[in-house]
């Protein structure tokens, strides 16, 4: 076991200046990926237990967990408000509780993402970087005593790029192309550092916003993202060339979306969430869930979030948020 030891304004400059570019056709709706034979009615979704944290940040927060049946462990980073926006990282075993605070010498105009690859183990973090170019890092066991860092000056974005760790080692990120397409470049981790592999280039689809990746299964991965029109969009794979097109959900969002699929591989059930912050006037957090395929069952709920939301699971369903008070505190909730 290892030790523990602004961007409103900007972010919707980018969403106008964006959107003069117009959407596309919204793809065709399609499953994510099937988990149960039937759909079922589901409860409104509800808010368990909510923790707002000392913590505060000029963007939203990442969020992963790796829930084993047994010992869990749940890592947040956020991009601090401090003048130089460094990046911090914290610790939790039951999802709520969170220590061991690490703050790198790492900065960021957005915010990171994180990817925990075993309990007690390995901790990685991405996140565009505050030179130039806005060049993409990841840096990869950022508690050890020998961080490996790779940076990629010829990739860059003009906001947060996505991380996930098993299945696979992949970054995603929005390109600075004209059609802003995404793209996914595989990962390795060697005894010299980190090396980049394949590079999958999904020029069908474009965002406006961050991607987002997730488990789909032990071998399926989860991809979603926010697209010109500012519809979330979704699709899963076995690899990275699969993923498109996505399936369009009938709903609006200027921020990136999260997804979480809940299924067998971790015993914990059939169910598959989205998440994300509306474009009414308060930015109100949504969930939506679906034993089948999107759209299912939506909840409001009273929670308001600067940027989009992150989504996890340890021992229960986790949503975490940066809020809409003066300091932007940021937020984690089980719910059900």
């Amino acid at each position: 076991m290892r030790p523990r030891h602004l961007m409103a304004p900007l972010v919707a400059l980018l969403v106008a200046a964006l959107l003069t570019f117009g959407g596309r056709p919204a793809a065709r709706a399609a499953a994510l990926h099937p988990v149960a034979t039937s759909a079922q009615a589901l409860p409104a979704t509800q808010i368990t237990s909510k923790v707002t944290l000392p913590e505060t940040s000029i963007d939203s927060p990442a969020l992963d967990s790796l829930p084993t049946g047994g010992a869990n462990e749940s890592v947040i980073a956020w991009t601090g408000d401090d003048v130089s926006h460094h990046l911090n990282v914290e610790t939790s075993a039951d999802g709520l509780r969170f220590g061991h605070k690490l703050t790198l010498n790492e900065t960021s105009s957005f915010r990171p993402d994180v990817a925990i690859s075993s309990v007690g183990g390995p901790i990685s973090v991405a996140w565009t970087g505050t030179d130039a170019n806005h060049a993409l890092n990841v840096l990869y066991d950022v508690y050890g005593s020998s961080p490996k860092k790779l940076t990629l000056y010829n990739e860059s974005s003009f906001t947060a790029p996505a991380l996930l760790v098993s299945p696979g080692f992949f970054l995603a990120w929005t390109g600075t192309d004209a059609n802003h397409s995404l793209n996914i470049l595989s990962l390795s981790v060697t005894s010299s550092g980190l090396v980049p592999g394949q590079k999958t280039v999904l020029s069908q689809d474009s965002s406006i916003a961050a991607p987002h990746m997730a488990r789909g299964s032990a071998t399926v991965i989860d991809l979603a993202w926010t697209s010109r029109a500012l519809q979330p969009m979704l699709a899963a794979a076995t690899e990275p060339a699969g993923l498109q097109p996505g399936a369009a959900i009938p709903e609006q969002s200027a921020f990136a979306p999260a997804i979480f699929a809940i299924g067998p591989f971790i015993g914990a059930g059939n169910l598959q969430w989205l998440g994300w912050t509306g474009t009414d006037p308060a930015h109100h957090l949504n969930l939506e869930s679906t034993a089948t395929q999107f759209p299912g069952p939506k909840t409001i709920l009273e929670e308001t979030a600067l940027g989009g939301p992150a989504l996890s699971f340890n021992n229960g369903n986790l949503i975490a948020w940066t809020g809409t008070d003066a300091a932007h505190h940021l937020n984690i909730a089980k719910f059900a």
